[in-house]
């Protein structure tokens, strides 16, 4: 029977964990976080789509679970991860694209839109001969010919890579492809949706059914300690077991119950400290805008839980290696069509599957 360790932050033990995860500058409080600018192509786009009306215009609203960054790049020789953001704020990279690319087109009495972006990562991996570049893009158009009544015209969610010897380069034109293939779709359905009428939305319904999607507890409240066996659990922020411990034997991280079985769950929190628990380990993660990101890829100050984590499973050698083995290697499962799969960077709050 494993001896059962509960999760106090014991100082020398959290001065370990702490170390080992400083070794990355991605958790350095004192060194700059590496970065890399994603810059998006200014070139106009004709669309092949054809509309009696046209569009006059296109308005770009951004819910982004994370408005600062679009995801990570890979950096020298080395291949080191690093902060990938675009060269403007996220609403203006985006609005100021579409203006370049569209406005040439546009039509003074065609349909206004109203393109509403939901995801937009992108991420890099390098293989034995070439690199991987990964992008996803989630966005829904609106049209209105009165400004007050909105008609939903078409949804894009784009997930895919392609390859190349260096391809922090292609990431501008990927982006630009998947608004494009949006914008396609958008103008093709222009006439079908006038003519049938569907059912109308005013803004401020649009604004508040995707604002609905992140007012849920567990990214409004603080998170209750406990084991969360479904996903759906963590997102209502209910526990079904309170009592548990966390042991560490052979290499193996285990949760266990009140009784010392053996718990199967989706994740847990102890003492404030969050983690997604994998097969026989355990990977921290943290509350990051409206979202929860994996541990590692933040600041020191964000870095608590891991410590905490770590801590309560022994520290020392054993401590280091489960960090070694489980942060860096967990992929981005809720594309499994993606190969080879990216590395998984946060939580997809609608799944509970990793995203890059």
């Amino acid at each position: 029977m494993p001896v059962k360790m509960k999760l106090v932050a014991l100082p020398a033990l959290l001065l370990f964990a702490v170390a080992t995860f400083a070794q990355d500058t991605m958790y350095s409080d004192t060194v700059s976080v590496s970065k890399k600018t994603i810059k998006l192509s200014d070139s106009k786009r004709t669309l092949n789509a054809v509309s009696s009306k046209g569009i006059s215009s296109i308005q770009v609203v951004q819910f982004l679970w994370d408005s600062s960054h679009i995801g990570y790049a890979q950096k020298g020789i080395g291949n080191s991860v690093v902060v990938a953001e675009p060269d403007q704020p996220v609403t203006a990279y985006l609005q100021n694209h579409i203006n370049s690319a569209y406005s040439h087109i546009f039509e003074p009495n065609g349909v206004r839109v109203l393109m509403v972006v939901e995801a937009l990562r992108i991420a890099e991996k390098t293989g034995m001969s070439s690199e991987k570049a990964y992008i996803r893009f989630k966005g829904t158009t609106y049209g209105t010919l009165d400004g007050s009544k909105y008609l939903e015209l078409a949804t894009a969610d784009i997930v895919r890579n392609n390859g190349g010897l260096d391809v922090t380069h292609k990431h501008k034109t990927n982006i630009a492809k998947a608004i494009e293939e949006l914008m396609e779709s958008t103008l093709a359905n222009v006439d079908d949706a006038i003519a049938q009428n569907t059912a109308a939305f005013t803004i401020e319904g649009i604004f508040n059914s995707y604002t609905a999607k992140r007012n849920i507890p567990a990214l409004k409240d603080s998170l209750q300690d406990g084991v969360y066996m479904t996903f759906s659990e963590f997102k209502a922020n209910k526990p079904s077991i309170a009592e548990f411990d966390v042991t560490e034997k052979k290499r193996k991280i285990l949760v266990v119950g009140k009784g010392g079985n053996t718990i199967n769950c989706w994740g847990f929190v102890k003492n404030g400290a969050i983690a997604r628990h994998i097969g026989y380990t355990v990977v921290p993660i943290s509350r990051y805008q409206d979202g929860y990101i994996v541990t590692k890829y933040l600041s020191n100050a964000r870095g608590r839980n891991a410590a905490v984590l770590w801590s309560s499973i022994g520290g020392g050698i054993i401590a280091g290696s489960i960090v070694n083995s489980t942060v860096n290697l967990v992929p981005a499962d809720a594309f499994r069509s993606l190969s080879p799969a990216p590395a998984g960077t946060a939580i997809d709050m609608e799944t509970g599957a990793f995203i890059f």
